[in-house]
């Protein structure tokens, strides 16, 4: 999931830079999200590493 937030990004500082209009704005979002996403679950999967060790 990590992979596809880079992707968006990736995607979104590229139709930025070239001069898209409505495109980064909606792969931007996206990216944020998906980057949001794979944090929580890396956190709350070392959490359960944690707590299973305890």
């Amino acid at each position: 999931m990590l992979t596809w937030a880079f992707v968006f990004l990736a995607l979104a500082l590229a139709a930025a830079a070239i001069g898209f209009g409505a495109a980064p704005m909606i792969l931007a979002p996206a990216a944020k999200l998906l980057f949001y996403i794979a944090v929580l679950l890396c956190v709350m999967t070392l959490i359960g590493h944690v707590m299973r060790r305890i």
